[in-house]
Parts: structure tokens; sequence; C-alpha cells
């Protein structure tokens, strides 16, 4: 995407031509990684058609600009994406907060501010986005638990118990009323200070009666 974004601010810079060749030989690579079979790339080598049309495009109709400009006949175009999505598909690299943010969404299950940038991204270069899956277009699917039927159960938080009566210095124990089923931890009172800080921890204090 960085070397897309340097030809489409200037499709008609020398350096254009240069850029985009450094795209394909990107483009050959990842198609040369999905022909020996050991790297699950498909939706890597989509994005990258995509992003190599788009290059395409952009250098094409600078190209037919500055024929008519010069009374000259253009040559017929054969982009696979009119000038209208190449300058959407500008507007939205320039407009992200960090490049990162856009990798980190693509690649990743984390969700970030840029989330409707890089999901246009992905549609316009005909990625699948599927509404359900938290998980970024370009992520293998080998890396996804469900491609192997298994998951990861929601989180539960702890609760730590601060029970008194076990604890108490006098020989009259209080009466208590612990729930072991809400309880994953039992500790001493003067140990619940030090757990305060952890936003993590649910204490729930029993108090003698």
């Amino acid at each position: 995407m960085t070397l897309l974004l340097y030809i489409l601010e200037g499709p008609e810079d020398p350096d254009a031509e240069a850029d985009a060749e450094l795209l394909r030989g990107f483009g050959r690579q990842v198609k040369r990684m999905q022909n020996d079979g050991d790297f699950e790339m498909s939706n890597l080598l989509k994005a990258y058609l995509g992003l190599e049309q788009l290059a395409n495009a952009a250098i094409s109709q600078t190209r037919n600009d500055e024929a008519l400009e010069a009374g000259a006949e253009p040559e017929p175009s054969q982009d696979a994406f009119p000038h209208n999505v190449v300058q959407r598909f500008k507007e939205l690299l320039t407009s992200a907060t960090h490049p990162m943010y856009l990798a980190q969404g693509l690649l990743t299950n984390l969700p970030n501010r840029d989330i409707d940038i890089y999901q246009s991204i992905a549609r316009i270069l005909g990625m699948p986005l599927v509404e359900s899956d938290p998980y970024g277009p370009l992520v293998p699917g080998c890396t996804k638990p469900g491609t192997y039927g298994f998951g990861f159960a929601a989180r539960v938080q702890p609760r730590v118990v601060v029970d008194p009566d076990r604890f108490a210095p006098s020989s009259q124990a209080c009466p208590r009323n612990v729930q072991p089923e809400l309880a994953s931890l039992v500790i001493a009172p003067e140990m619940a200070a030090q757990l305060d800080e952890l936003e993590a921890v649910d204490t729930v204090v029993e108090e003698c009666r």
C-alpha cells in the first residue's frame, strides 16, 4: 500500500513506473508462495491484484490525460478501475490515522478507529468481509480457531472473597455465608488491600454479624 500511495500521489512522476515494477515484484513473490502450496495466500493475492490494477489505472489515466493535452490520441482504456475509484482509494489511504492502523485492521482481529477506512479498502479490493467474523480479511484461515472447530470461552472474572470468619483473630468465630460457586479464592482481610489496584478482581466482602 505504501508503494501504491506513492504512485497515486504522483502518477505522472517518472518514478511511478519504477514503483509499479516494485509492486509487481511483490506480486510475483506472493504468487510463488501460493504456488508452492506451503502458505495460504489466496486473500493476500487477491488484495495484491487489486493494488496492481489500481496502480496501472492511475498511470495509464495520467498518460491519457497528457496525450489529450498534447493533441494526441489516447490509448484505449483497459483499466479495471475507473478514475473516481482510483481517487477514492487515494483519499482512503491519505485519511488513515496511521498506516499501522490499516495493517492492524486487515491482518488481525483488533478493530481500531480506522475501521471504516480499512473496510472500504477491503471492499474496493474485492476482499471478503463477513460481519460475524471478527478477523480482518487478510487473516489466513489456518490461524482462526473456528477453522479447526474450536474456540475460546468467554473470560470469567474471578471473585475474591474476604472471609473475616475464617481468618478472625478472635477465638469467637463470626458466622459467615460464603457461597462456593461465587468464590474462586478466599483470603485474609489484610490481604484485600493489596488487591484493590487490580481491576480484574471483583472483591466481595462478607461482614461479621
